[in-house]
């Protein structure tokens, strides 16, 4: 087996997936997106929107994520945990697979988009 970009566990019902990727994978925590309100003589404040906690990335359509394909696809209420650099993890709960999950036969990879309701850092 070659070398790997980077790796993301998928957990669904206590079922751990190991997924493999060949690019990047992103991640959000969910915190509010800020953005200033300007009047004509500055800054008169800021409004907040939120936003969802999400992890997204493409993963090599390997047998073990074809064979798995269903139960990945169609996550709901999922855990997903991101292994970062650092040696700490992303850790998303409640999380649904919200993508369109098309695989791609040129480079062998399915983009996967997970949502979810919370998310941390640990």
């Amino acid at each position: 087996m070659g070398l790997i970009a980077g790796v993301a566990r998928l957990t669904i019902d206590g079922r751990s997936y190991q997924l493999q990727a060949n690019s990047p994978w992103s991640y959000h925590r969910g915190t509010s997106r800020r953005t200033q309100i300007l009047a004509t003589d500055g800054s008169a404040g800021h409004r907040e929107e939120p936003q969802v906690p999400y992890v997204e990335g493409n993963a090599i359509a390997n047998k073990a994520l074809l064979d798995n394909y269903d139960a990945v696809v169609g996550a709901s209420g999922a855990t997903v945990v991101l292994r970062l650099p650092g040696g700490q993890s992303f850790v998303m709960r409640g999380g649904v697979q919200a993508g369109d999950a098309n695989a791609n036969t040129d480079d062998g990879t399915i983009p996967l988009r997970f949502e979810g309701l919370s998310a941390d850092i640990v």
